[in-house]
């Protein structure tokens, strides 16, 4: 049956009944609100605590000034760069 031929169950109407059950008061609603939201940051810690032991790391090491060496055939060239201001350390050569 498709929706448009559904009928409320009660009235939509201005001034009707409300439905069943007692209305939660604005009290409950914020402690519901608060104990979400402390769930939702604890969950949160926890998960990044876990995060931080088991995430992979990238171990550096430091050649020189301005190179630092993650694997043995891998280098990377920081330089003297200053923000807002790009500046070329070096360029490579490869042979086809």
């Amino acid at each position: 049956m498709s929706g448009m031929a559904m009928v409320p169950e009660l009235p939509e109407v201005p001034g009707s009944a409300a439905p069943p059950g007692p209305r939660p008061t604005a009290l409950s609603s914020a402690v519901w609100f608060v104990a979400l939201l402390a769930g939702s940051a604890a969950l949160g810690l926890l998960g990044g605590l876990i995060w931080g032991e088991v995430a992979p790391r990238v171990l550096l090491q430091e050649v020189s000034a301005g190179t630092a060496e993650i694997v043995p055939n891998l280098k990377v060239f920081t330089g003297g760069a200053e923000y807002g201001e790009p500046s070329v350390q070096g360029v490579f050569e490869l042979d086809e």
